[in-house]
């Protein structure tokens, strides 16, 4: 699936979720994602969802939404 990661503004944690948000997840801004999202704010991934958690894979292009 194809979710959307969004850095929060005031802590240190992401919102995960796919563009139906069935699939939604808060999970801690540790090192491995900011190296993964790369100084934005917003990026989309492929992910797959692993005992209840979404799990990133590679980055993909911006979607519009």
């Amino acid at each position: 699936m194809i979710v959307k990661v969004q850095r929060s503004m005031g802590n240190n944690t992401v919102l995960i979720y796919n563009r139906s948000r069935t699939h939604l997840d808060i999970q801690p801004f540790t090192d491995e994602i900011k190296k993964k999202m790369g100084g934005s704010y917003r990026r989309f991934f492929n992910a797959v969802s692993q005992n209840g958690a979404i799990v990133l894979k590679d980055a993909v292009p911006p979607r519009n939404w």
